[in-house]
């Protein structure tokens, strides 16, 4: 279980603020009459854990990862978008323990930086 708080703030028929912590954080505006910009920054927590299981021996791979970015979208037509992403995997940290030649490795990413660019569209 997560606790959540949140709240919205509309200043305005153009200005928009919704919050939701600890999951998300939203500004939306919306600068001419059809159509939104919304600015949404992320803090990401993530982690996966795989076991592979082969002739040769099993494998435990664990991935943990902290990233920040910041989204900028806009709507070009109605239900439609566009959006640019930019932010930094500042933390990675990657294990892998095997009975397959008895691996056992650690290997901590460098902070690095992202670019995305994505098209959406609702149906």
């Amino acid at each position: 279980m997560i606790p959540v708080a949140g709240f919205s703030w509309v200043s305005s028929d153009q200005l928009r603020v919704d919050v939701l912590l600890p999951r998300s954080a939203t500004v939306t505006w919306h600068p001419w009459r059809h159509h939104s910009f919304q600015i949404v920054p992320g803090l990401y927590l993530v982690g996966q854990q795989y076991h592979v299981d082969t002739a040769a021996g099993d494998t435990d791979v664990q991935i943990q990862d902290v990233r920040f970015d910041v989204t900028a979208s806009y709507e070009v037509a109605e239900a439609a978008r566009v959006s640019l992403s930019v932010g930094s995997n500042f933390r990675g940290k990657y294990e892998v323990e095997g009975t397959a030649g008895m691996i056992k490795k650690k290997v901590d990413q460098k902070p690095s930086v992202y670019l995305a660019i994505g098209f959406g569209s609702n149906f």
